[in-house]
């Protein structure tokens, strides 16, 4: 402990390292702890990620409300 009062640098750069530490546990903990769902397909997964970005086709609709 008197190294933490003779150096208060060093002190700083313990209770920041700390805290990185702890916010990356945290992130890991949200994001990548494990599948929610555990009875998804590898399939599942691919249509649920990439189905947002598949473009909608706008021309029927307006063909639709023209008529």
């Amino acid at each position: 402990m008197r190294f933490f009062v003779e150096h208060p640098l060093t002190k700083k750069v313990a209770i920041v390292t700390v805290v990185k530490l702890l916010g990356l546990l945290a992130l890991w903990w949200l994001f990548f702890s494990g599948p929610s769902d555990r009875d998804l397909t590898p399939d599942q997964v691919g249509n649920a990620i990439l189905h947002p970005l598949t473009p909608k086709t706008t021309s029927q609709h307006s063909h639709e409300e023209e008529k």
